[in-house]
């Protein structure tokens, strides 16, 4: 698959309807796939600029890269600061879960006030 493949944005439209859903466990999920999503897009971004496919400028790497592309999937009226955010939050539920996304099946609500 390549990083501009279209199915790249289906994808992360879908993760972000699941995590405005508000379901407490759904949202954790979708937090924790959507980091995965971004880590996988990365090592495709950097193979395409290591291919030549994508034109690599000084100051935007694969990550820079990456963020733009999930930018691009937000709606006209989301803030440029929300797709940021939401990825800090992926991060931050990818490290609480730990070795297994079910882990944050099990934290309780006081869990989700810290993030």
């Amino acid at each position: 698959m390549a990083s501009s493949d279209p199915k790249v944005i289906v994808v992360f439209q879908r993760l972000d309807r699941t995590i405005d859903a508000g379901q407490s466990i759904h949202s954790r999920l979708a937090y924790i796939q959507l980091m995965r999503v971004f880590q996988s897009l990365e090592m495709i971004i950097k193979a395409e600029m290591r291919g030549r496919r994508i034109r690599s400028e000084t100051g935007k790497g694969k990550a820079t890269v990456a963020m733009n592309i999930y930018r691009s999937a937000q709606p006209p009226h989301v803030s440029q600061h929300r797709p940021k955010k939401r990825k800090q939050i992926a991060r931050w539920w990818t490290t609480f879960a730990g070795p297994s996304p079910l882990f944050a099946t099990i934290y309780s609500e006081a869990a989700e006030k810290i993030v």
